[in-house]
């Protein structure tokens, strides 16, 4: 019985670390507030920037960012957001992040949920953008989000925002970009 009892432990630990990709940590703990990083395969990273939020009058938005560190010969970033709001939101028409030197907009967006709870309503999307447009997000010294319902709205990061930015951009997207110089 024991031995069996073994057997099955073993199997799960076995079967736990052959189908899951392992996390690999972070310098500090900011990083680890800010974004994630897993070892997927042959030397591929992936990434998850933690949700980035924005405001404005009567609403928040929250951007997260997942993507491999060989995207930037692929244009598969995905960028899922998240509005909040104490009105009822049916739906997003889209959404443009503008920087001080681009300006681009999230497509192929996909309606996740719809959801309310006691502090009001939330609408979740998914969509793609371009390496290039993820590194333009990064770097860029002013960032506002147009967010098109009805109306627009626009909406700015708050200071923790802005925080995170520079970490993910001094932790990832540089180091990214220095393996991307040696290729």
């Amino acid at each position: 019985m024991k031995k069996k009892i073994l057997i099955i432990i073993l199997s799960l630990f076995f079967i736990i670390n052959l189908t899951s990709c392992f996390s690999i940590r972070s310098k500090g703990n900011k990083s680890r507030e800010t974004y994630s990083v897993f070892y997927i395969d042959n030397g591929v990273l992936q990434y998850f920037v933690k949700p980035l939020e924005f405001k404005s009058k009567g609403y928040t938005l929250h951007i997260d960012f997942t993507f491999r560190d060989t995207t930037q010969y692929q244009n598969q970033i995905t960028a899922n957001y998240t509005l909040y709001s104490k009105e009822p939101i049916k739906n997003i028409e889209s959404i443009v992040i503008k920087t001080d030197t681009n300006s681009f907009q999230i497509i192929g967006n996909e309606k996740l949920y719809i959801n309310k709870n006691k502090d009001g309503y939330q609408i979740r999307y998914s969509g793609l953008i371009t390496y290039k447009q993820l590194t333009d997000f990064f770097y860029c010294k002013k960032l506002v989000i147009h967010i098109f319902l009805k109306d627009e709205k626009v909406f700015k990061p708050i200071a923790r925002t802005s925080k995170m930015i520079n970490i993910v951009r001094e932790e990832v997207i540089d180091i990214i970009e220095l393996n991307k110089e040696e290729n």
